[in-house]
């Protein structure tokens, strides 16, 4: 039993080392340390859970990536030195970044115990990097996305996690301070001007609202959501106005006009491709619909496996039969960041319907995992229903930003995620394990009492037999 308690306080160490790791290397990118010790446990964690075998998530997940790396290595999108390289993992090998931390802690078994630790390595980062928030909304400059992640994105991803963590708690526990740190998380979103994260984290809401069917609950997520509206309105008027351009019937007849003329490759100049076009509105929204229009031609070239993992960016030289298989097969090849602003047309670009539904069948498994896990009884249960939820609105959160970032594939969201969701489904399977060693227990108790009655009636009917011989014989 004492060795037991060892192995489980072990495993939680290791999750909770993990789940800072993540956070840390997301919100600070330019501290690289942090990122490359959260890989180097996971790799570990996973290679020394093999032996003890691997969840149904793990399964799924590991069959996506090998999916993902043998789509690249056959049609030559990926080369088997490029695993060895910084540029690729800054390219397009930062899904396999993105998802090694999820593939560890979906391997762990975590004892359910409280998620202090968890808070407070969320509650630190925003503490040190609220200032720069604040610093980058006073001087109107860009100085949050390119001290921490480089792109607006990045402080979108990471504070759109923590606010959502923070603000299911507050609302679903009726406790106020965690309401304050969601409000100190949304800043840094604002502060980066994250279109996509704010309308993700309103999708979530929603999705809270709608899917709990507690009046009391959605009455005080909506009432929370209203003030984080107003003072992220209030505190940056520029990214409202952002907000506010997208949602005019203009900016949808230009994104139909461009859609039309768009003439986007690899290779090209986005700035030439948006010369060509007489739509009118914002260069961001235009130069996205050339990326996407580009991955879904590339979609319907390719349906069912895609053009190759990292061909999204390379020159086309392709063969095959366009509508069923139509892949690169020339050398014509580069490593680069860009993506079509899209997770769903990019993987379906790239690796097509078989891929894709690798990927969204392992998000859509983890959800239901957590809900099952959610209404679980007994006062554990009680007492971790809110994570469960918060965790669920964070999967929503990347499906949300996923039709307008590739967000289920850059690690600015998937680590975060990761350090959320991922140990969740750590203690799902501490829960799974502990039912199944129930129900082998039971099943072992059934067939040694159904064993104990049957020698009881052999040796019945044997005392029978031996107390009336004739009637026996006869």
């Amino acid at each position: 039993m004492q060795h037991s308690i060892q192995l489980g306080t072990s495993r939680f160490v290791v999750a909770d080392i993990l789940c800072g790791l993540c956070l840390l290397g997301a919100a600070t990118s330019l501290v690289p340390v942090f990122v490359a010790l959260a890989l180097v446990l996971s790799l570990v964690v996973f290679l020394s859970s093999i032996a003890l075998g691997m969840s149904r998530l793990t399964l799924l997940l590991l069959c996506a990536l090998m999916y993902t790396a043998l789509s690249g290595l056959m049609t030559g999108g990926v080369l088997p030195s490029d695993f060895a390289t910084v540029e690729f993992y800054a390219g397009e090998g930062r899904l396999f970044l993105y998802y090694l931390p999820f593939l560890a802690l979906a391997s762990l078994s975590v004892p359910r115990a409280h998620l202090r630790t968890l808070e407070r390595f969320g509650q630190m980062i925003i503490l040190v990097t609220l200032p720069l928030a604040l610093l980058a909304m006073v001087t109107a400059q860009d100085a949050l996305p390119t001290f921490l992640t480089r792109s607006h994105h990045g402080p979108g991803g990471v504070y759109g996690v923590l606010c959502l963590f923070f603000l299911v708690q507050t609302a679903a526990t009726r406790r106020w301070m965690p309401g304050v740190w969601a409000i100190l998380a949304l800043l840094p979103v604002v502060a980066a001007s994250s279109r996509t994260a704010i309308v993700a984290i309103a999708a979530s809401f929603v999705f809270v609202v709608i899917y709990q069917k507690n009046f009391w609950l959605a009455t005080r997520l909506a009432v929370v959501g209203m003030i984080l509206a107003a003072i992220a309105s209030f505190v940056s008027p520029t990214n409202a106005e952002r907000m506010v351009s997208v949602l005019r019937p203009e900016t949808y007849e230009a994104v139909r006009e461009h859609y039309q003329t768009a003439r986007w490759q690899p290779g090209n100049e986005l700035s030439e491709d948006m010369a060509l076009s007489s739509a009118d509105a914002e260069w961001n929204v235009l130069g996205r619909v050339s990326m996407s229009k580009h991955a879904f031609l590339q979609f319907l070239d390719s349906p069912l496996i895609g053009s190759g993992f990292g061909r999204f960016n390379d020159l086309d030289a392709r063969t095959g039969y366009r509508g069923l298989y139509y892949i690169n097969t020339q050398p014509y090849r580069t490593i680069h960041h860009l993506t079509a602003h899209n997770s769903y047309l990019q993987l379906l670009a790239e690796l097509g319907v078989i891929g894709t539904s690798l990927y969204l069948g392992f998000w859509c498994a983890a959800f239901i995992r957590l809900e099952r896990a959610k209404r679980m009884r007994g006062p554990q249960g009680r007492e971790h229903r809110w994570f469960y939820l918060a965790c669920q609105s964070i999967i929503v959160f990347l499906f949300a930003s996923g039709f307008v970032s590739h967000s289920l594939a850059a690690p600015a969201f998937g680590l975060p995620a990761a350090a959320t969701v991922g140990y969740a489904i750590a203690m799902t399977n501490d829960r799974s394990s502990e039912v199944r060693g129930r129900r082998i227990s039971y099943q072992a108790g059934s067939q040694t009492s159904l064993r104990a009655r049957r020698e009881e009636t052999v040796v019945e009917l044997l005392e029978e037999a031996e107390s009336d011989p004739v009637e026996v014989n006869a």
